[in-house]
């Protein structure tokens, strides 16, 4: 888990600020007086022990050897950009969502990895307001991924810029898990990080 840092929030573009917590990481770099780099990473760490544990049972209605896994968490920004930024510069423009897979030593393969954003007060990708971001199409077993780039369309973009004006946001990843015939049940953990690079920009 990673330690959260406090910080009290500064009124940007006047100075860098970093911070890191075990659901995100933000950088904001301040340039030329007219707009604000964001950066920000977004961590799931999959634990597959939490999933299947020693009495794990095969379901009877499993299709396709595989099992859905789902995972929610928050970012909460509000602590470490000054709400004055928001509104002094107002308009963000995404410029890179991509990702990698830095640590992973799980057992077994993920497919069809999904990540979902919407309002902090969404608790499942049921809820209307969240929207599919991208998709990654496979986590091998124990391979760590480099940095890959993730295609997303106009209307996800939109939705993540929505949330990031607002400060908060909940995202959820989903994925996959294969289950071999006769191989012994998925074990451990991988980290997913997703790296969100955005300008502030004058309105």
């Amino acid at each position: 888990m990673r330690s959260q840092q406090q910080h009290n929030p500064i009124p940007l573009p006047w100075r860098t600020l970093s911070v890191a917590a075990w659901a995100a990481l933000l950088t904001v770099t301040a340039a030329c007086g007219s707009f604000v780099d964001l950066d920000v990473t977004l961590f799931e760490r999959v634990d597959l022990n939490e999933d299947f544990g020693e009495d794990f049972q095969v379901p009877t209605d499993m299709v396709g050897n595989t099992m859905d896994i789902v995972r929610r968490n928050e970012m909460d920004l509000s602590d470490d950009v000054d709400s004055n930024l928001m509104n002094t510069f107002g308009g963000i423009e995404l410029h890179d969502l991509s990702y990698r897979v830095p640590e992973n030593a799980m057992t077994a393969m993920l497919t069809e990895v999904r990540v979902y954003v919407g309002p902090l007060s969404a608790q499942t990708i049921e809820d209307p307001q969240v929207v599919e971001l991208a998709v990654i199409p496979v986590i091998p077993a124990g391979v760590p991924l480099a940095t890959t780039t993730l295609e997303v369309d106009p209307l996800a973009k939109e939705a993540l810029i929505t949330q990031l004006k607002e400060l908060h946001l909940a995202f959820f990843v989903t994925g996959k898990v294969h289950l071999e015939d006769g191989a012994a049940v998925p074990s451990g953990a991988g980290m997913i990080e997703i790296d969100v690079k955005a300008t502030i920009k004058k309105g």
